[in-house]
């Protein structure tokens, strides 16, 4: 269900072009207990907790593209927003942010809940995954309404902001564990 809200709104946010909107869905923060777990199984080298983390990312992943390319589909919204734009040129700077906001968010996770309780939001609006991954929703519904090459022009920038942050968060959760272990 959180999955399906933060879709929701981020999706709702990017194609209205309201920021507070896209900041919501961050907040709702539903995948990345999949993606620490992940970081923690890598650590550990515990591969149970491997490949449960990794099905439960991959399907929560499928839910989020599913909902976010059926939600643009029906939206009658198609323009591509400032916001939308943001998301679909990544480029280094955007791996520094999800790398450093990262370990703030995995240290958070080693320390006493007070820790976590301060941390948590500046770390989910920082590193945001929702909104480049239905930025990849948009875009498929964007090739398959409108235009092929400005849709996969589109589904490109978002998954590779989505992918890269991803890549980031993973290994800068291990890298923290292992400081930690």
């Amino acid at each position: 269900m959180q999955v399906l809200f933060s879709v929701a709104f981020a999706t709702l946010g990017l194609v209205l072009n309201i920021s507070a909107v896209i900041i919501g869905a961050m907040l709702i923060y539903p995948l990345m207990g999949m993606i620490l777990a992940n970081g923690l199984a890598f650590t550990t080298g515990d591969f149970i907790l491997a490949i449960g983390a990794i099905i439960n990312l991959a399907l929560s992943c499928f839910v989020a593209f599913a909902f976010a390319f059926i939600f643009v589909s029906i939206l009658p919204f198609k323009e591509l927003t400032p916001e939308i734009a943001a998301r679909i040129k990544p480029n280094v700077l955007d791996l520094v942010i999800a790398l450093f906001s990262r370990a703030i968010g995995s240290i958070a996770t080693c320390k006493e809940e007070k820790g976590v309780i301060t941390s948590i939001p500046g770390v989910a609006i920082a590193v945001a995954l929702m909104p480049p991954f239905c930025v990849v929703g948009y875009g498929i519904g964007v090739t398959v309404r409108l235009n092929l090459p400005d849709g996969l022009k589109i589904v490109r920038g978002g998954g590779l902001l989505f992918l890269t942050n991803l890549a980031a968060i993973t290994l800068m959760a291990m890298l923290v564990f292992l400081a930690v272990k």
